[in-house]
């Protein structure tokens, strides 16, 4: 941004920026849990809601990041995500693969806000230590990287049991709102 002063006060002579677009990258464990995060993605960006700043960058079935080019290939992307979106059933904690992933991107990021969402299936109960230890490391991991945390597990016993539906109604309740706002913003990476 460059400023011209015309004797009465300074005047804003805008230099276009480059504003790219908000950008999200998805990883799920399985078929299940891949309906779920598109089924949130789906209700966080509607379609028709006027948001053309948005691109998805690509979606990782966790079974990919065992392959060393795809987790190469999926790190570089995260590193430069705005939002990242992982969806898992949560019982036995983050498989290996995944955190040498999140170890690799964390470590590219370059430090930008951003958000991590992280959907689970199961309650704490059935998560049990493993769960407690997943936690933490996902907190550790979103502390290194500069991003929110979003952790939404289920909290009625009723609807666990290792199904997750892609249908609307049957989803927990999110607490995105805080989400929002990253969206609106865009990224303005240079």
């Amino acid at each position: 941004m460059e400023f011209q002063d015309d004797g009465r006060c300074p005047v804003r002579n805008l230099v276009s920026q480059t504003v790219t677009p908000f950008s999200v990258l998805v990883a799920y464990e399985d078929f299940a849990t891949g309906n779920h995060a598109l089924t949130m993605f789906q209700r966080l960006f509607p379609e028709g809601g006027g948001l053309s700043r948005f691109t998805t960058q690509n979606v990782w079935k966790f079974d990919l990041l065992e392959i060393a080019k795809s987790q190469e290939m999926a790190a570089e992307e995260a590193a430069g995500a705005d939002m990242i979106i992982l969806s898992l059933h949560g019982k036995s904690g983050l498989p290996r693969a995944v955190k040498r992933w999140m170890d690799t991107w964390v470590l590219k990021r370059k430090y930008d806000t951003g958000a991590l969402v992280v959907l689970m299936d199961s309650t704490k109960r059935e998560r049990g230590i493993a769960g407690i230890q997943m936690e933490t490391y996902l907190q550790t991991c979103a502390f290194r990287a500069e991003m929110d945390l979003f952790l939404e597990g289920v909290t009625d016993e009723s609807f666990a049991g290792g199904k997750i539906t892609a249908d609307e109604e049957n989803l927990p309740a999110p607490s995105f709102r805080k989400i929002l706002p990253l969206f609106g913003r865009g990224s303005a990476r240079n």
